[in-house]
């Protein structure tokens, strides 16, 4: 049975101490084959050594004046629209929040239904104002037609496009203004 190099003769054979030697296996330098000498292992390790070896020496000065000024700015950008990009991404996935399509879309719908809804208030009270003489019932009728039309749009799906500041649209209470008339 063919012997294996030990961990020492291994050191010595590429010129390494022992601790530097288990650091490299660490990182992925090849150990012996059973059987393969000093020459042909200190070969294989000295090209794993080549290719994967950082290189030591001065590393390039930080930018200095205003060229670290701007690298700080930019980074510090950079910085934070990942964390704001992340944190979209967490919120899109627990469903607090979605795309601008989709909001596109819906307010297409609702814009859509209160049309066909305003364009039918001609239609409906026609019949109501035809012999009404006075302004007064006129304005009212009308307002409340209005009114009533866009507290159905309200019930059929008031929370379709919530606010973007996160607190829920409270409905307005417009009983105070029926005073007026």
């Amino acid at each position: 049975m063919a012997k294996s190099l030990s961990v020492q003769e291994q050191a010595t054979a590429i010129g390494l101490n022992l601790r530097t030697l288990q650091r490299y296996r660490a990182a992925g330098l090849p150990k012996a084959r059973p059987g393969e000498g000093a020459r042909a292992w200190g070969k294989r390790a000295e090209d794993w050594l080549a290719a994967n070896r950082q290189r030591t020496g001065p590393k390039p000065a930080p930018p200095t004046g205003t060229e670290a000024d701007d690298f700080r700015l930019w980074d510090t950008r950079f910085r934070k629209a990942r964390a704001i990009e992340k944190t979209m991404a967490i919120e899109q996935l627990r469903g607090k929040l979605h795309s601008i399509e989709d909001c596109e879309r819906e307010q297409a719908l609702r814009l859509l239904e209160l049309r066909s809804v305003l364009m039918a208030l001609p239609t409906k009270m026609a019949a109501r104002l035809m012999h009404a003489e006075s302004p007064e019932f006129i304005r009212a009728t009308i307002e409340e037609e209005i009114r009533q039309a866009l507290e159905q749009l309200t019930r059929e799906g008031s929370q379709v496009l919530p606010p973007t500041n996160g607190h829920p649209v409270e409905p307005v209470d417009r009983d105070d203004d029926d005073d007026d008339a």
